[in-house]
């Protein structure tokens, strides 16, 4: 991640930024991307995040509740989405996911 700045208030944390991806067989990649929680990030709670690369721009969203951590990961139930880009789409509906601690941190977002 290059660079990233966070508003929050009460029930909402916005965030955008701006990051480098290095590919090992194509050049790297600079996308800016911004990010809206709605909600509590540990209870139910909507993300929002528009990824912009190019003249490409993708907005997604995601119902989402927060079950609880298991050892270093938790577990968030995907109750509604969309994943992916273009025309290679997928909706998404009661999937369950855990994610390393990491990966999960919405509220508030840290370095690493």
């Amino acid at each position: 991640m290059l660079h990233y700045e966070e508003k929050k208030d009460d029930k909402r944390v916005f965030r955008q930024g701006v990051t480098l991806i290095e590919y090992e067989d194509a050049p790297s990649k600079i996308i800016q991307w911004s990010q809206l929680i709605e909600g509590d990030p540990f209870g139910e709670h909507e993300i929002t995040y528009r990824i912009n690369y190019g003249s490409e721009s993708i907005l997604r969203s995601f119902k989402v509740k927060y079950i609880g951590k298991e050892g270093d990961k938790h577990r968030v139930l995907i109750k509604e989405g969309v994943s992916g880009c273009g025309t290679k789409t997928k909706r998404i509906e009661n999937k369950e996911v855990l994610t390393p601690d990491k990966l999960y941190q919405p509220y508030p977002l840290q370095q690493m």
